[in-house]
């Protein structure tokens, strides 16, 4: 009786050992790995370190364990819902960083995140609960950006060789000595981009006479020589002989002073009449022929950092003649153009707020 009982038990055994080996026994490893799994539950941005836990879980289990891992569809699945939810998380982040005030430095962190939430699907787009918040962002940065361009500007150019033209002409001088003498002469000049889309470029009339009465003041000695020179040439018509090209020879030639004939003559010395030419010169001085104020419109591509003028403001800008330029340190920079040129060919052109 007891030899069947122990057949009987070892049978029973046998049988149990053979169903096991057909049907497979969970290891500890693989049950860990399914608990891991169901851990997951609903998948957000914050469920990262458990999908890590359960893949690194499944990730270290033998070929043969993972074939016995129940749910590894959930853990796929739930893989690519974190990745979806930490691309949104990461746009969401980005758009939360540029804050409420918007300003010049906003430029980056906008751009950064309008380029982040491009490159997402559109399924996950309309996830995003802060969309909006960027679109208002941009708005904003694109007004600042505007405002930072519109106003009034002030630019310095070059008009020596104007002025030194006009002095040679009225006064009969060299016009390389004047060149010479006054270095640059800066005309300044204001820019006005008016909110409307239309502007004003001119000279200022007041400054202008101020440098030019400085430039007559820095010219006195010249313009002695030359009253000197003429002086000596009516002379010499009258039949005077001697070296009457300066003030010396003139009065030695006449044995007397130039300055006491002429005060009896005129009643002024040399100097006192050249002091009043020049004071009639500065009174006369008609800064409006140095001067055209031209008025158009415009058009400002912030996108393309693009200035577009037109020469009237009844003709239309002109895109293929833009005007390329950057903001930097307070100053409008044009450095470059298409087409023509509206500023000529003096490039790049600095224009600050201050004259």
């Amino acid at each position: 009786m007891k030899k069947k009982s122990a057949y009987r038990l070892l049978s029973i055994v046998l049988c149990l050992l053979l169903t096991l080996s057909l049907t497979g026994c969970k290891s500890g490893a693989v049950k860990n790995t399914e608990k891991l799994i169901t851990a997951i539950g609903e998948v957000t941005a914050d469920s990262k370190d458990a999908v890590e836990a359960a893949e690194a879980a499944y990730a270290a289990l033998s070929d043969a364990d993972k074939g016995q891992v129940e749910g590894v569809e959930t853990l796929t699945a739930a893989r690519a819902a974190l990745d979806s939810a930490l691309r949104i998380k990461n746009v969401s982040d980005l758009i939360d960083a540029i804050g409420q005030e918007i300003s010049l430095e906003s430029q980056a962190a906008v751009e950064e995140a309008e380029a982040a939430l491009a490159d997402l699907p559109e399924t996950e787009k309309a996830l995003l609960t802060n969309a909006e918040a960027l679109t208002a962002a941009r708005e904003a940065l694109d007004k600042a950006r505007r405002e930072a361009v519109l106003g009034v500007w002030y630019y310095s150019f070059d008009g020596t060789e104007l002025i030194a033209g006009q002095l040679a002409e009225e006064f009969g001088m060299n016009e390389e000595e004047i060149t010479d003498t006054i270095g640059t002469f800066e005309i300044p000049i204001k820019l006005v981009l008016r909110d409307d889309g239309t502007y004003q470029g001119s000279a200022e009339p007041g400054k202008v006479k101020e440098k030019m009465v400085s430039l007559l003041e820095t010219l006195k000695p010249q313009l002695r020589e030359l009253v000197i020179r003429g002086i000596g040439e009516s002379l010499a018509e009258a039949g005077l002989t001697g070296d009457l090209s300066t003030q010396e020879g003139i009065e030695a030639a006449l044995g007397s002073s130039l300055d006491e004939l002429m005060k009896i003559s005129s009643g002024y010395t040399l100097d006192e009449l050249l002091d009043q030419a020049i004071e009639e010169a500065k009174d006369g001085f008609d800064a409006e022929q140095y001067i055209q104020t031209v008025e158009g419109n415009y058009l400002l591509d912030l996108d393309k950092s693009e200035l577009c003028f037109s020469e009237q403001l009844n003709d239309e800008p002109d895109p293929a003649e833009a005007e390329q330029f950057r903001l930097e340190e307070g100053g409008l920079v044009i450095y470059d153009h298409t087409g023509k040129g509206f500023f000529g060919d003096s490039y790049p052109l600095t224009f600050t707020r201050e004259p």
